[in-house]
């Protein structure tokens, strides 16, 4: 009986629960209802249907980035061109303060055919060519504002080239010497960088193309090294010029053409300067050829041409057949320059005192800024020079 009771109320106690579940279940849903949620809307409704409390979002659209370029770079700045100085003494042209403070270096060169090609003589200043034995030709080549790195084939000297660099209060670079060479260095004192001596490897140095002689080279490097080795003066004495500059570009007054010139000193070497109206500059050429500077492909060429007659004779009582010529005296000689030539005069008063050029009327010569090659020409041969 009791069991039965038991199982009544139960069965009444989960019908109870059921009802009330129900109940709560349908208030909940009108609320729902009432308050318009879309949470039992059909998918047949929604289908073109929009409910107003819903927001549109329209769809973004998206930037569209541009590659950024990868950044230049920064252009590297030109170095600024080094400051040029005062005139040079040697040419009236603009050079950098420090060599004009440094004395010139002349150096010896070879300048026959088997010495060719040369290296860095384009470089030089002044270039001065005379007779050495044998009838060939030999030249000195003075530079003050040189950067150059090869120079050469450097050769022996001889004794009146001394006076050449005493003109110039110039250090005499030579590799060997002659023996008249060796007593007029110890009698004039000329200060000088000889490589045949223990300053061989720190002033010259061999190409291994070339056969000797012809094999020895300097550059500026091994000539300022030497330089500071041996200690000589640096400063230049100015004190005495040897040219006089016009300021500007000028062609002498009476002057006659002259395009062309040929100096015939001897059977082997005849070389010739041409005149181009272009640059106003004189060309030279040698053994038929253009005479070329190997280090940049350039043919020698100068502003200024000075032909300076003097005796020269050959030395009876040496062997080797050395010359030597009168340097410290006076002559004549040519003026050339702007394919015009004029007759001119000169005079050497002694080996310290720089030879001085001057006009038929005994006036100064004045030459124009440039370049200037020197021609010591053997006087009894003066008849055979061709101009044209």
């Amino acid at each position: 009986m009791l069991n039965s009771i038991k199982k009544k109320y139960k069965y009444i106690i989960v019908a109870g629960a059921l009802i009330i579940c129900t109940v709560i279940a349908i208030v909940l849903i009108g609320s729902m209802k009432s308050k318009g949620s879309t949470s039992e809307i059909d998918s047949e409704e929604v289908i073109g249907k929009v409910d107003e409390t819903v927001e549109i979002i329209e769809p973004i659209e998206e930037p569209i980035i541009e590659p950024v370029p990868e950044p230049k770079p920064e252009p590297i700045p030109e170095p600024e061109p080094e400051p040029i100085g005062p005139n040079s003494k040697l040419t009236a042209l603009p050079i950098h303060q420090e060599a004009y403070d440094r004395r010139p270096i002349g150096i010896m060169i070879s300048n026959i055919r088997t010495a060719l090609p040369q290296y860095g003589v384009s470089d030089a200043d002044i270039i001065y060519e005379t007779l050495v034995e044998g009838g060939i030709t030999r030249l000195f080549a003075l530079y003050q504002d040189f950067d150059t790195e090869k120079i050469g084939p450097v050769r022996s000297s001889r004794h009146y080239y001394l006076d050449f660099a005493l003109d110039h209060d110039a250090i005499y670079v030579h590799f060997g010497e002659s023996t008249f060479a060796t007593a007029a260095f110890r009698k004039l004192d000329v200060d000088r960088f000889s490589g045949l001596s223990y300053l061989d490897t720190i002033l010259t140095f061999r190409d291994k193309d070339r056969k000797a002689p012809h094999s020895t080279f300097t550059s500026k490097e091994r000539l300022m090294n030497t330089w500071d080795l041996l200690k000589y003066r640096v400063e230049p004495d100015y004190e005495e010029n040897k040219f006089d500059f016009y300021e500007t570009d000028t062609t002498p007054e009476g002057a006659t053409d002259l395009a062309k010139i040929t100096l015939d000193y001897s059977y082997y070497i005849k070389p010739v300067l041409e005149y181009n109206s272009e640059d106003s500059l004189y060309y030279r050429s040698q053994f038929g050829n253009k005479h070329i500077d190997a280090s940049n492909n350039q043919q020698l060429a100068f502003k200024n041409i000075i032909i300076q007659n003097t005796s020269i004779w050959r030395i009876k009582t040496d062997p080797l057949g050395c010359m030597d010529m009168a340097l410290n005296t006076d002559g004549d000689g040519m003026y050339i320059t702007n394919g015009k030539m004029i007759p001119i005069t000169w005079e050497k008063t002694g080996h310290y005192s720089p030879t001085k050029y001057y006009n038929e009327d005994g006036s100064a010569l004045f030459i124009n800024p440039g370049k200037t090659f020197i021609s010591v020409y053997p006087i009894y041969r003066q008849n055979k020079i061709v101009m044209e």
